[in-house]
């Protein structure tokens, strides 16, 4: 017996176990294909394909986390890798020699 699933779109997605979610998954990002697209594209195409199982957006952020040629190529937050230290704020006394 085959499970399917009806997709906001009107597709049938066929559903199917973790493990072979995991395979399509891999197949899709680093198989063939070698599209290394982000999560949510990658979860979109999956299903475009047709195949559904419960923990698909999970497994794409799981995978994407994994994939050492993703992390090389994503874009470098622009943090500081430590807390600011913002000097010492002017008061008045400082201001008045400059507009006095």
């Amino acid at each position: 017996m085959v499970l399917y699933r009806k997709s906001f779109q009107g597709l049938l997605l066929r559903c199917v176990t973790r493990e072979v979610g995991l395979i399509a998954l891999e197949e899709v990002h680093g198989g063939m294909c070698k599209s290394h697209i982000n999560v949510r594209s990658l979860t979109q195409k999956i299903i475009c394909l047709g195949v559904f199982w419960p923990l698909i957006a999970t497994d794409a952020n799981d995978h994407g986390k994994r994939c050492d040629s993703c992390q090389r190529q994503a874009s470098i937050p622009h943090q500081p890798p430590h807390e600011m230290v913002m000097p010492r704020s002017w008061n008045a006394c400082h201001l008045r020699k400059y507009y006095v």
